[in-house]
C-alpha cells in the first residue's frame, strides 16, 4: 500500500486522533456499531468534522475517537451536510427513526 489509511498529521502525540481544522465539512453518521465506528475514524482521520446519532450516546461514545461528537439521532442530523446511515435494515422504519431490535422478531408486516 503507498499511502497509509490514517493520516498522521490528523493524529496527537498520544496516538489519538486529533480534532479536525476548523471550516471542515461536517459529516454525520447514523448508528454506532462497528461499521459507524469504522467509518468515523476514518473520516476524522481525513479531517472531517463528525457527528454520531446513537439510541444510546452515553453508552457508546468511549467507543468513538475523541475528535467525534456522540449525540442522539435526531440532534446528530441538524448540522452535517452528509449523512450515512449505518445501520440494519432491520433496525429501521420509513420514517428514518430507528426501531429497537427484537430478537426474534419477524422483518415481514
Amino acid at each position: 500500500m503507498d499511502k497509509p489509511l490514517i493520516s498522521r498529521r490528523l493524529v496527537d502525540s498520544n496516538g489519538s486522533l486529533a480534532e479536525a481544522p476548523s471550516g471542515a465539512p461536517n459529516v454525520g453518521i447514523l448508528g454506532s456499531g462497528d461499521f459507524a465506528r469504522s467509518l468515523a475514524t476514518r473520516l476524522v482521520a481525513s479531517g472531517f468534522r463528525v457527528v454520531v446519532g446513537s439510541r444510546n450516546p452515553k453508552r457508546t461514545a468511549g467507543l468513538f475517537p475523541s475528535a467525534t461528537q456522540v449525540t442522539f439521532q435526531a440532534e446528530a442530523v441538524v448540522l452535517p451536510e452528509v449523512i450515512f446511515v449505518a445501520m440494519s435494515l432491520s433496525q429501521q422504519d420509513p420514517s428514518g427513526c430507528e426501531q429497537p431490535h427484537r430478537a426474534g422478531a419477524s422483518s415481514a408486516p
